[in-house]
């Protein structure tokens, strides 16, 4: 095959010679099509109760949509509105769509292995942008990683005898 589940299309293989587990940090940002599963909800109208109690129904957060949290992906904790469905220019909900976080960013971190070295990764910030009514019913979100590499003393790495 091209190394790809996925077939051709249009005449182009779809083949890559990168994959996530060969990277240290691999970040997957963007509409995951993330619903919420299981939730009851009559038609035209919005769900029942909060948002963080729809959260609850959120197919990443359960697990129904395994891919990205089976390969250790995480994700920093969900504490703003549904990215999903809005009247363009409002922040009114479209009641005629169930409202979702479909909008995310996940992210793997494996950190370095050396002797003298050590990295670690920190979500400082993850939110959505609920200012940006105009440009989608969607609302974009954001995260802020921060990557810092801690030296550790020459004299505390054992001999190689």
């Amino acid at each position: 095959k091209n190394g790809s589940s996925r077939p051709a299309k249009n005449g182009f293989l779809r083949a890559n010679k990168y994959f996530a587990a060969v990277h240290n940090l691999s970040v997957v940002f963007g509409d995951t099509n993330s619903r919420l599963a299981d939730l009851p909800v009559f038609e035209g109208a919005l769900p029942q109760g909060p948002p963080e109690a729809w959260l609850l129904h959120d197919e990443i957060l359960t697990g129904k949509l395994p891919s990205l949290k089976s390969r250790n992906f995480r994700e920093g904790e969900v504490s703003f509105p549904p990215t999903y469905k809005y009247f363009v220019g409002t922040d009114d909900l479209n009641p005629k769509r169930i409202p979702a976080w479909c909008d995310r960013v996940l992210f793997k971190w494996d950190s370095p292995e050396d002797k003298l070295r050590a990295a670690e990764l920190e979500l400082l910030e993850y939110d959505a942008c609920g200012q940006l009514k105009w440009t989608s019913d969607h609302r974009p979100v954001t995260a802020l990683l921060q990557i810092f590499r801690k030296e550790m003393a020459v004299s505390s790495v054992p001999d190689a005898d």
